[in-house]
Protein backbone atom coordinates (compact mmCIF):
# COMPACT_ATOMS: atom_id res chain seq x y z
CA UNK A 1 0.00 0.00 0.00
CA UNK A 2 2.76 2.39 0.89
CA UNK A 3 4.41 1.79 -2.51
CA UNK A 4 1.17 2.61 -4.37
CA UNK A 5 0.79 5.82 -2.35
CA UNK A 6 4.34 6.89 -3.19
CA UNK A 7 3.79 6.24 -6.91
CA UNK A 8 0.60 8.32 -6.78
CA UNK A 9 2.37 11.22 -5.08
CA UNK A 10 5.21 11.14 -7.64
CA UNK A 11 2.69 11.10 -10.52
CA UNK A 12 0.77 14.03 -9.04
CA UNK A 13 3.94 16.08 -8.52
CA UNK A 14 5.06 15.32 -12.10
CA UNK A 15 1.69 16.41 -13.51
CA UNK A 16 1.74 19.65 -11.51
CA UNK A 17 5.32 20.40 -12.61
CA UNK A 18 4.43 19.82 -16.28
CA UNK A 19 1.43 22.15 -15.99
CA UNK A 20 3.54 24.84 -14.36
CA UNK A 21 6.21 24.51 -17.07
CA UNK A 22 3.60 24.98 -19.79
CA UNK A 23 2.10 28.01 -18.03
CA UNK A 24 5.51 29.61 -17.53
CA UNK A 25 6.37 28.91 -21.17
CA UNK A 26 3.20 30.68 -22.30
CA UNK A 27 3.98 33.70 -20.13
CA UNK A 28 7.63 33.89 -21.15
CA UNK A 29 6.90 33.07 -24.81
CA UNK A 30 4.21 35.73 -25.21
CA UNK A 31 6.60 38.43 -24.08
CA UNK A 32 9.36 37.22 -26.40
CA UNK A 33 7.36 36.88 -29.61
CA UNK A 34 8.71 40.08 -31.13
CA UNK A 35 12.26 39.69 -29.89
CA UNK A 36 13.17 36.21 -31.06
CA UNK A 37 16.11 36.15 -33.46
CA UNK A 38 15.27 37.83 -36.76
CA UNK A 39 11.66 38.71 -35.89
CA UNK A 40 10.88 42.40 -35.37
CA UNK A 41 7.41 43.48 -34.33
CA UNK A 42 5.07 45.05 -36.89
CA UNK A 43 3.12 47.12 -34.38
CA UNK A 44 1.40 47.41 -31.06
CA UNK A 45 -2.24 46.46 -30.89
CA UNK A 46 -3.28 47.93 -34.23
CA UNK A 47 -2.84 44.74 -36.19
CA UNK A 48 -5.16 41.87 -36.90
CA UNK A 49 -5.54 38.35 -38.12
CA UNK A 50 -8.45 35.98 -38.09
CA UNK A 51 -7.31 32.45 -37.50
CA UNK A 52 -8.15 31.41 -41.06
CA UNK A 53 -6.89 28.00 -42.03
CA UNK A 54 -5.60 28.95 -45.45
CA UNK A 55 -2.69 31.13 -46.45
CA UNK A 56 -2.24 33.30 -49.48
CA UNK A 57 0.78 35.04 -50.85
CA UNK A 58 1.36 38.36 -52.46
CA UNK A 59 3.85 39.33 -55.08
CA UNK A 60 4.04 43.07 -54.78
CA UNK A 61 0.68 44.71 -54.32
CA UNK A 62 -3.04 44.48 -54.79
CA UNK A 63 -4.45 44.00 -58.25
CA UNK A 64 -5.33 47.28 -59.93
CA UNK A 65 -3.81 49.30 -57.08
CA UNK A 66 -6.69 48.44 -54.74
CA UNK A 67 -6.32 47.79 -51.05
CA UNK A 68 -6.61 44.09 -50.17
CA UNK A 69 -9.40 42.89 -47.90
CA UNK A 70 -8.59 42.72 -44.21
CA UNK A 71 -6.88 44.95 -41.74
CA UNK A 72 -3.47 46.55 -42.00
CA UNK A 73 -0.79 44.91 -39.86
CA UNK A 74 2.23 46.98 -40.87
CA UNK A 75 4.66 47.73 -43.68
CA UNK A 76 5.90 44.92 -45.90
CA UNK A 77 9.34 46.53 -45.67
CA UNK A 78 9.48 45.57 -41.97
CA UNK A 79 9.62 41.88 -42.93
CA UNK A 80 13.07 41.02 -44.27
CA UNK A 81 13.48 38.50 -47.07
CA UNK A 82 14.12 35.19 -45.32
CA UNK A 83 12.84 36.69 -42.08
CA UNK A 84 9.71 37.23 -40.06
CA UNK A 85 7.95 39.92 -38.05
CA UNK A 86 5.57 39.38 -35.18
CA UNK A 87 2.18 40.99 -34.61
CA UNK A 88 -0.74 40.49 -32.25
CA UNK A 89 -4.01 39.25 -33.68
CA UNK A 90 -6.47 41.54 -31.87
CA UNK A 91 -9.49 39.41 -32.78
CA UNK A 92 -8.12 36.31 -31.06
CA UNK A 93 -5.65 38.29 -28.92
CA UNK A 94 -2.85 35.89 -29.78
CA UNK A 95 0.65 36.37 -31.20
CA UNK A 96 1.30 35.68 -34.88
CA UNK A 97 4.10 35.94 -37.43
CA UNK A 98 4.31 37.08 -41.02
CA UNK A 99 7.21 35.56 -43.00
CA UNK A 100 8.74 36.60 -46.33
CA UNK A 101 10.38 33.34 -47.51
CA UNK A 102 11.28 34.85 -50.92
CA UNK A 103 11.15 38.44 -52.11
CA UNK A 104 7.56 39.63 -52.50
CA UNK A 105 5.90 36.49 -51.07
CA UNK A 106 4.31 36.67 -47.62
CA UNK A 107 2.76 33.97 -45.43
CA UNK A 108 1.38 34.33 -41.91
CA UNK A 109 0.82 31.90 -39.05
CA UNK A 110 -0.44 31.83 -35.50
CA UNK A 111 2.51 31.78 -33.09
CA UNK A 112 0.61 29.52 -30.67
CA UNK A 113 2.00 25.98 -30.56
CA UNK A 114 -0.65 23.37 -31.32
CA UNK A 115 0.68 21.11 -28.56
CA UNK A 116 0.27 23.05 -25.31
CA UNK A 117 -0.41 26.64 -26.36
CA UNK A 118 3.06 28.08 -25.77
CA UNK A 119 4.30 30.91 -28.01
CA UNK A 120 6.80 29.75 -30.62
CA UNK A 121 9.87 31.75 -31.58
CA UNK A 122 11.29 32.31 -35.05
CA UNK A 123 14.77 31.00 -35.84
CA UNK A 124 15.91 32.78 -38.99
CA UNK A 125 19.08 30.71 -39.51
CA UNK A 126 17.04 27.55 -40.06
CA UNK A 127 13.70 29.08 -41.20
CA UNK A 128 11.78 27.40 -38.39
CA UNK A 129 9.43 28.22 -35.54
CA UNK A 130 10.56 26.57 -32.30
CA UNK A 131 8.44 25.98 -29.22
CA UNK A 132 10.37 26.69 -26.01
CA UNK A 133 8.10 24.51 -23.85
CA UNK A 134 8.37 21.02 -25.31
CA UNK A 135 10.60 21.32 -28.37
CA UNK A 136 8.12 21.21 -31.25
CA UNK A 137 9.52 22.61 -34.49
CA UNK A 138 7.49 24.01 -37.40
CA UNK A 139 8.47 24.94 -40.97
CA UNK A 140 8.37 28.75 -41.28
CA UNK A 141 7.26 28.59 -44.93
CA UNK A 142 4.34 26.20 -44.45
CA UNK A 143 3.63 25.93 -40.71
CA UNK A 144 4.04 22.13 -40.98
CA UNK A 145 5.23 20.15 -37.96
CA UNK A 146 8.87 19.12 -38.45
CA UNK A 147 9.29 17.69 -34.94
CA UNK A 148 6.67 16.86 -32.32
CA UNK A 149 5.06 16.60 -29.88
CA UNK A 150 2.81 19.14 -31.67
CA UNK A 151 -0.06 17.18 -33.28
CA UNK A 152 -0.84 19.61 -36.10
CA UNK A 153 0.63 22.52 -38.09
CA UNK A 154 0.47 26.13 -36.98
CA UNK A 155 -2.81 27.69 -38.19
CA UNK A 156 -2.19 29.91 -41.20
CA UNK A 157 -3.60 33.38 -41.75
CA UNK A 158 -4.39 34.97 -45.11
CA UNK A 159 -2.01 37.85 -45.83
CA UNK A 160 -1.55 40.17 -48.83
CA UNK A 161 0.55 43.20 -49.67
CA UNK A 162 -1.33 46.29 -50.77
CA UNK A 163 -0.29 48.76 -53.44
CA UNK A 164 0.53 51.08 -50.54
CA UNK A 165 3.31 48.72 -49.39
CA UNK A 166 1.35 47.67 -46.30
CA UNK A 167 0.48 44.11 -45.31
CA UNK A 168 -3.16 43.15 -44.67
CA UNK A 169 -4.48 40.07 -42.86
CA UNK A 170 -7.96 38.75 -43.69
CA UNK A 171 -10.13 35.77 -42.87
Amino acid sequence: MRRIGTVGVVAAVTAIAAGMAAAIGRLVGSGAAGTTSGAPSLGTGTTTGTGATTSSTSSGGAAGGRTPAGQKIGPASAVPVGGAASFIDPIQHIPAYVVQPVKGTFVAFSAVCTHAGCTVGFERSVQEFVCPCHGSIFDAKTGAVLQGPAPSPLPSLTVAEGADGELYVDS
